[in-house]
């Protein structure tokens, strides 16, 4: 088995670990090789091949595209330097276009890469314009009934059916933090948080023994994830990191500013209180103090080393 819908906390507001975690988790659990399709964007790739290289894991290239005006997704995996291109051009329409649209754009951009959906429409769709781009049936957490529209799909147009078991957290422990962070994203309190506002409890990377279990009613599920690590051997751009001339400030990294900017946002948000002990670490709320006061009390905490 290996996992090809794994999100990090650069799933902004929904996934949990970093890429780091993730990646020695993985390896921990008995994987060789995994994939990080991060939602709507490859902000953790170069953090990515580094702690796949540290880890000795051979690493997949992707990202989960979602459609703004429907629950559709595709899970996109690069192939190649094509495949990598086409990839970015699709985040960016995703992000610009207004009117960006999953079913009309995967067509024209699909080639070089691997593309998974558990829409059966969007697989039907997108085989009937063009068979020869690289698609499959993304089954979830559970083997589909052989009579669910996505497996009927799948079988009549003799796409794979791949085992898909998406993970947002690395323990079931971290469904807390999780449902924190939904909180803070959808500016509510955890109470009221409804059900599609948080992903399942057992969204967590799980053992390959676990997932063999799991789809032994349809081990060719679970193969074709082996079939298609082997075909998946894009390592990355060889341009190396492009990054923007940024100046802070004198006497201010670049961390600072963004803790700073993160503030500011918390407070625009209507968030009462927050504790820092540590970029990213742990999350307080209090109903007491203005805003000032809060800006200045939070700026003064210890940060926490990691």
């Amino acid at each position: 088995m290996i996992p090809l819908t794994c999100r990090s906390h650069y799933s902004l507001m929904w996934g949990t670990a970093s890429v780091e975690r993730l990646c020695a988790r993985a390896r921990q659990l008995g994987y060789s090789a995994l994939a990080l399709t991060d939602t709507d964007n490859l902000y953790g790739l170069w953090d990515f091949l580094s702690a796949c290289r540290t880890h000795g894991l051979k690493p997949i290239v992707g990202a989960e595209i979602t459609d703004p005006s429907s629950p559709h997704r595709a899970i996109c995996l690069v192939k190649n330097d094509q495949g990598y291109h086409h990839l970015c051009t699709l985040l960016t329409r995703r992000h610009q276009d207004k009117h960006f649209s999953l079913k009309q754009a995967i067509p024209p951009l699909g080639r070089g890469m691997v593309i998974l959906t558990r829409s059966s429409e969007l697989l039907a769709d997108w085989h009937d314009q063009d068979p020869c781009l690289d698609l499959g049936a993304a089954l979830p957490r559970a083997p589909l009934s052989c009579r669910h529209d996505l497996c009927r799909t799948a079988r009549k147009r003799s796409l794979p059916m791949v085992a898909t078991p998406g993970s947002f957290f690395l323990h079931s422990r971290d469904h807390g933090t999780h449902a924190l962070v939904r909180a803070i994203d959808t500016n509510q309190c955890l109470s009221r948080l409804g059900h599609g506002d948080l992903a399942p409890e057992n969204t967590f990377l799980n053992s390959p023994e676990y997932y063999q279990q799991k789809f032994s009613i349809l081990p060719q599920a679970v193969k074709a994830t082996y079939a298609l690590g082997e075909r998946l051997n894009f390592q990355g751009p060889d341009f190396g990191i492009v990054m923007p001339p940024f100046e802070p400030g004198p006497g201010r990294t670049a961390h600072d500013l963004l803790r700073k900017k993160t503030m500011e946002g918390a407070e625009k948000r209507g968030m009462f209180r927050i504790l820092c002990h540590g970029f990213g670490s742990r999350i307080c709320l209090s109903a007491s103090g203005s805003k000032s006061q809060v800006r200045e009390w939070a700026f003064n905490q210890p940060r926490r080393r990691s």
